[in-house]
């Protein structure tokens, strides 16, 4: 539980660094990893249940990340019915908790990955990203260097994988940011 005392966290960590080592440490042919895709069906309801009770605790939330990203790049093709359900989940979790970790995943392993099979998914993942961090920009850019980086960081790769895409999902963002836009613009020019 999120409350719990750090032996919880610590062993949150080590069950999700087994799962991360069960999922990396094995090279294996996207044909012959049913065992990795069975496993990964065993561990997808209690992966959920980790990101939303311990969605308070960035440590776990990137440990978790690291997780799900691995086994994107393990399983390949396998791991498609799970695309959607977990772009939901992690935009839902960064729409709460604005860690860097999370933007830095979804450009790793999502972007680079799915951008040309999904641009559909991954406009709209774009878009929800942006929405929230060009809310969290308003408030208090100059707090969270980290989330700058990442952010910034999450679009160059999107306009590297899919330039139109980015476009698309930039303007959008634009038109519904525009007044967060506007105080970013006046903020940075006080600083000046």
């Amino acid at each position: 539980k999120p409350t719990a005392a750090k032996e919880d966290q610590t062993l949150v960590k080590l069950e999700l660094g087994m799962i991360n080592s069960a999922f990396h440490g094995v090279s294996v042919p996207h044909t012959s990893a049913e065992p990795l895709l069975e496993l990964l069906k065993e561990v997808w309801d209690p992966l959920k249940a980790i990101l939303v009770l311990w969605s308070t605790d960035e440590v776990i939330i990137d440990e978790l990340t690291k997780c799900y990203w691995h086994a994107i790049n393990t399983l390949g093709p396998l791991f498609d019915p799970y695309i959607e359900p977990l772009v939901d989940m992690l935009c839902q979790c960064y729409e709460k908790h604005q860690y860097a970790c999370l933007l830095e995943s979804c450009a790793q392993g999502l972007l680079n990955i799915y951008s040309s099979e999904k641009p559909d998914l991954i406009a709209g993942m774009l878009q929800r990203l942006s929405n929230t961090t060009f809310l969290l920009f308003s408030r208090a850019m100059s707090d969270h260097p980290d989330i700058v980086q990442a952010f910034f960081s999450l679009h160059l790769c999107a306009l590297r994988a899919q330039p139109q895409v980015t476009q698309i999902s930039l303007h959008l963002c634009a038109l519904r940011a525009q007044p967060q836009v506007t105080q970013i613009s006046l903020h940075l020019c006080a600083l000046r």
